[in-house]
């Protein structure tokens, strides 16, 4: 499975699979990927991202689980498959504030998505390997984007 190296900047993504690892002035960050089917519904993604018992603490950063009902309504409208896309983004150390909106922004210029257009939700629990940030983060970003009257463009992705 080889990996292929895209530069930005000095932010630098590795990608395999559903798999990015961003370097970035020795930080690692571990983005996955994810589109959810219409079919599929949003409650099940929802209910994690909102309500999952597994985490010590939600915090609701942007957006809210109403933002991803309309994304889901709009999309049902176009007749499209996927109604929204969601990245977890797990740094091995804390993010401040404008490092996590710098990789935000980063993901918007790769997939093409408005950066307000967002839901964006901080989990906090112990992870498996002790010495990474107990903090990750799930940013749901609708597939159709209405500002652009079009769908995300996924052709660099592996969802």
């Amino acid at each position: 499975m080889g990996e292929e190296g895209v530069k930005n900047g000095t932010f630098k993504t590795f990608r395999s699979k559903n798999r990015k690892e961003g370097r970035k002035e020795g930080r690692k960050i571990i983005i996955q990927t994810k589109a959810i089917k219409v079919s599929s519904g949003a409650d099940k993604t929802a209910n994690h991202i909102f309500y999952g018992d597994k985490n010590e603490h939600i915090d609701v950063l942007e957006g809210s689980n109403s933002q991803m009902k309309d994304a889901m309504r709009q999309t049902k409208h176009k007749y499209l498959k996927y109604c929204f896309h969601q990245f977890k983004i797990s740094p091995k150390e804390k993010l401040t504030n404008e490092q996590l909106r710098e990789t935000i922004n980063k993901l918007a210029q790769e997939y093409k998505f408005n950066p307000e257009d967002i839901t964006l939700i901080e989990h906090t629990k112990k992870r498996a390997d002790t010495t990474a940030s107990d903090k990750h983060y799930h940013l749901i970003v609708p597939h159709y984007q209405p500002t652009q009257c079009k769908a995300l463009d996924t052709k660099n992705g592996f969802a």
